[in-house]
C-alpha cells in the first residue's frame, strides 16, 4: 500500500490530485457538499493510483477487435 501511494507520480496522477483538492476545498467553502464529495473522489484516485489517474483506463484504439 505504501508503494501504491508514494510510487511512480505522474502528470496526470498530479493533476488528478490538485484538481480534486481544489474542487472539493472551495465546494465545502461554499457549502456544496456533493461537489465536495466529488473532489474528495478526484483526490482518491490519485492518492491511490485508481482509475485513469494511475494510468490503468483504456481507450478505443488499444480495445483488440
Amino acid at each position: 500500500m505504501n508503494r501504491r501511494v508514494w510510487g511512480t507520480w505522474t502528470v496526470r496522477r498530479l493533476a488528478y490530485l490538485i484538481i480534486g483538492l481544489w474542487i472539493a476545498i472551495q465546494s465545502a467553502m461554499g457549502q456544496e457538499w456533493l461537489l465536495a464529495a466529488l473532489g474528495g473522489y478526484f483526490s482518491v484516485l490519485a492518492i491511490f493510483k485508481l482509475g485513469c489517474a494511475g494510468n490503468q483506463c483504456t481507450t478505443l484504439n488499444t480495445i483488440k477487435k
